[in-house]
């Protein structure tokens, strides 16, 4: 089975959390102030999701940050990681926007999340071991 990519989990989750909610796609366009198109691509996956509109979202669609990027962050959020997360993004926005700059940074950070979760999965294992 193919590994969803970031993009698809969360496309993915804003689709069915807006279903589930009965949000017509014109309506949530109108209220995180995007076109009802880019919120067609960004729900089909055709575009990354600005995360800039998470916190909009999160009330707009009455759920949690982890509801719109389970199962990546499951459990696994602490403080310290959501920080470094939203440095990382902080310093996406603030790059230069070159026509190739902006996909390849978030396919960087794409990697490291990947990478960061590998890693809490390994920590969460070895703590459900040791405490056996």
């Amino acid at each position: 089975m193919k590994e969803k990519t970031i993009k698809e989990i969360i496309s993915g989750n804003i689709k069915r959390l807006i279903n589930e909610k009965n949000i017509k796609q014109k309506e949530f366009a109108k209220k995180i102030e995007v076109s009802e198109s880019s919120v067609s691509n960004y729900i089909n996956g055709v575009n990354f999701f600005p995360l800039e509109k998470v916190p909009i979202v999160v009330k707009i669609i009455e759920c949690t940050v982890n509801d719109l990027f389970s199962p990546l962050f499951d459990k696994i959020i602490i403080e310290e990681d959501l920080k470094e997360l939203l440095d990382k993004v902080k310093q996406i926005y603030q790059m230069p926007r070159g026509k190739e700059s902006l996909p390849m940074e978030l396919h960087k950070l794409e990697i490291y999340l990947r990478e960061r979760l590998k890693e809490k999965l390994k920590e969460g294992d070895a703590d459900r071991q040791a405490s056996s």
